[in-house]
């Protein structure tokens, strides 16, 4: 109640799925192989796409309030 809560995860279903549950989660889009990227369906504006965890580190700390 009350805390931050991030998701990182490589499948855009799976983060919609937790923005339909968790309202005010900060969502990250981050993968292994970015290349693969282009045969994912489009994440939605509210998610933040990453390269990699060096990028991620940083905005998730921020995210949580660290």
């Amino acid at each position: 109640v009350g805390r931050p809560v991030v998701f990182v995860d490589d499948q855009p279903h799976n983060l919609a799925s937790v923005r339909e549950s968790v309202a005010d989660a900060e969502l990250f889009h981050l993968m292994a192989d970015n290349s693969l990227r282009a045969f994912l369906p489009p994440v939605t504006d509210d998610v933040v796409v990453v390269q990699d965890w060096h990028e991620a580190a940083p905005k998730i700390a921020s995210a949580l309030g660290l």
